[in-house]
């Protein structure tokens, strides 16, 4: 473990402003190696989990690194700039100089330290928005780009903590990476789009659960509140993937059944069958929904506010 502070090298002049955009994009210190992945950006609390062994390198600007330490499965470095900690786990490793600037978190692969696998600290105490089980652990947080990969097969929930709102819930599989990147306006799994939503440089967090929600008993706080939100003839398994009142766009990641719901009615609009990757499109101001850009048989559609279900069944 180390922790140390490089005058790094800033971008040549004599390029175009879209040449430097792209390179103060990637700016890091000349000590972070450039196989390295930038997991988590931002000036306000990021969160990294590490989902295999490797090296963690967390950055102030383009010039200093604050901190680097190898890292085990499970281990998560959080960024604090409100408390002033940097924290490995439940260890604060730095109190001073964790200031509200612009911070990355680095990550290469490689072997795994010898070391006690770590204990990390619980995420109950942490205000969650609704829907989200208290068993699931943050595995990624931060304002700007916040990438996060499965270590096994469970459950995903992306969201906005500032609008307390849902963006994203579904099953994951261990490797699957699942990417929210304000900049382009995309969440991604695997590199494939996910339901369409307005993304904002709000407070974005990632959490995991290797329990699927509905295998939670009754009365148990799981996700399963989620799911009672629904007209009756959506299946309980089935997870909303999308919501809103304008177009709402998804994409499948697997086979699978979807429910358009009009949760203003409470009616169901809208089901069928769906393949991976097909291309589902709600549009109430056209008064359209197609798949794969074909129209499909539906109701009026009025301007209320929509859900789209899906289940992999």
């Amino acid at each position: 473990m180390r922790i140390a502070r490089h005058i790094g090298i800033w971008c040549f002049t004599g390029l175009t402003a879209a040449t430097l955009i792209g390179c103060a994009d990637d700016q890091r210190p000349r000590d972070v190696p450039s196989s390295a992945m930038n997991k988590v950006a931002g000036d306000q609390r990021l969160v990294y989990t590490a989902s295999e062994p490797g090296t963690v390198w967390v950055t102030e600007g383009a010039n200093n690194i604050l901190y680097s330490t190898p890292v085990v499965p499970g281990d998560r470095v959080v960024l604090d700039p409100d408390a002033g900690k940097l924290m490995l786990n439940s260890q604060v490793v730095l109190d001073k100089d964790v200031n509200h600037v612009d911070h990355k978190i680095f990550f290469t692969a490689g072997p795994a330290p010898v070391r006690p696998e770590p204990v990390v600290a619980s995420d109950s105490s942490k205000l969650r928005t609704q829907g989200v089980p208290m068993t699931a652990l943050i595995g990624g947080e931060g304002k700007d780009r916040v990438e996060y990969t499965a270590p096994r097969d469970g459950f995903v929930w992306i969201t906005d903590e500032d609008q307390q709102r849902v963006l994203y819930s579904g099953p994951a599989s261990r490797g699957d990476i699942f990417t929210i990147d304000p900049q382009k306006n995309m969440m991604t799994l695997n590199g494939q789009p996910l339901a369409k939503q307005d993304l904002n440089h709000n407070n974005h967090r990632i959490f995991f659960s290797s329990e699927r929600p509905y295998w939670h008993p009754a009365g148990e706080e799981s996700a399963a509140a989620e799911t009672l939100v629904r007209p009756t003839d959506v299946p309980i398994e089935a997870v909303k993937r999308a919501d809103g009142s304008d177009r709402i766009d998804f994409v499948a990641t697997t086979d699978g059944t979807i429910w358009v719901a009009d949760m203003t009615t409470d009616r169901t609009v809208y089901t069928g069958r769906v393949l991976t990757n097909d291309h589902f499109t709600l549009d109430p101001s056209a008064n359209r929904l197609t798949l794969n850009v074909e129209p499909v048989r539906t109701p009026e559609l009025a301007h209320d506010h929509y859900a789209i279900f899906f289940s992999g069944r």
